[in-house]
């Protein structure tokens, strides 16, 4: 009798433990929201100008916010990365006598369980160019990418701009 108490004690324990682990898988492979998510941690960089190179922690007053927009009928999403605001899109001028470069992401394509952003260098002034992965997991947006220009116009001002291991939830 105590064996067969035992043995459904641990069919159970199996069947309970197989349920948490496809609802969190599943909750895993869900795909990103359009939403805006605030971002609580990460990483961004500007480089190889004279200057060296420039780490900030996120979130600051210039990145507070990603904002993802996903057109219904296909699968592309935009990706926006936003100033403490909410609503002025961040962007960085890579010239003094420059246009700035807005971090406003077309073409994502959706995967699974995760976003890919990217275009190869694009026409002059500066030939910008991005790639970004987005992972969506249960507790938001992991984001790693870099944006950089291909031609430079001054060679005194950083040309790539990274983000690394930003988070943001929704």
């Amino acid at each position: 009798m105590e064996a067969v108490v035992s043995k459904n004690r641990i069919i159970s324990l199996a069947i309970t433990w197989a349920f948490v682990l496809s609802s969190h898988s599943a909750g895993a492979q869900r795909r990103a929201a359009s939403g805006l998510y605030q971002i609580i941690s990460g990483t961004y960089s500007e480089c190889c100008g004279i200057g060296g190179d420039f780490r900030f922690s996120l979130p600051n007053e210039r990145q507070g916010f990603v904002r993802l927009t996903a057109e219904p009928q296909s699968d592309l999403v935009a990706m926006t990365i936003l100033r403490s605001d909410a609503q002025t899109v961040f962007s960085v001028v890579p010239c003094p006598a420059g246009d700035p470069i807005n971090f406003s992401l077309d073409y994502g394509f959706v995967f699974s369980n995760s976003i890919v952003f990217h275009v190869d260098p694009g026409p002059p002034p500066y030939a910008v160019y991005w790639n970004y992965s987005v992972t969506n997991s249960t507790d938001g947006l992991r984001i790693n990418g870099m944006l950089g220009t291909a031609q430079q116009s001054c060679v005194d001002v950083p040309t790539q701009f990274s983000h690394t291991d930003l988070v943001a939830v929704w």
